[in-house]
């Protein structure tokens, strides 16, 4: 039988507990949070606790900048509505998901409906332009709203903002 000595079981500890620490928590579906994005993740609005951040101010005037959303040009290309009178944005089930059309395009004037359980996926803005139409509500199951100026906006669902998120690109008609 072989003695393994004091050193050698410290470096295999402090091995373990580095290979268990992690920048990049997940949680039940095993898909990194975003409040705590690595290199390869999206940004994030959400702080340490999972709070929504303000939107960082620009260094030579009190002016919020935007924060980016998470959806890229090409997915907001894709998602393209605007030949559309509106369009539904929706995730409804028990299990946190991917919305049902997260990045979209619509135009200045359509209606964009939400449609979740607000009160298990609570919808709020989460980066791009502001101030935001898209509204945080946490109770309901259905809220239309009509973007009046064009942008870009991000949102999340406040209790599992590392999956369930997108962007609504609004152009001028």
């Amino acid at each position: 039988m072989k003695y393994i000595g004091v050193s050698s079981v410290l470096v295999v500890s402090w091995l373990f507990v580095g290979a268990c620490s992690s920048s990049t928590t997940t949680g039940d579906a095993g898909v990194a949070d975003a409040a705590s994005p690595d290199a390869d993740s999206p940004v994030s609005d959400a702080g340490a606790d999972g709070a929504v951040l303000p939107p960082p101010k620009d260094a030579t005037s009190d002016v919020a900048t935007p924060r980016p959303v998470r959806c890229t040009d090409a997915e907001l290309a894709a998602g393209d509505f605007t030949t559309f009178p509106g369009v539904d944005i929706s995730f409804f089930g028990a299990s946190p998901g991917q919305y049902t059309n997260p990045c979209v395009t619509t135009k200045v004037g359509d209606t964009v409906t939400f449609a979740s359980d607000f009160t298990m996926h609570p919808l709020e803005p989460s980066g791009g332009d502001t101030p935001s139409f898209i509204p945080a509500t946490a109770t309901g199951d259905t809220v239309a709203v009509v973007p009046t100026t064009p942008g870009t906006y991000g949102f999340q669902c406040s209790a599992h903002p590392g999956i369930m998120f997108g962007a609504v690109r609004v152009v001028a008609k």
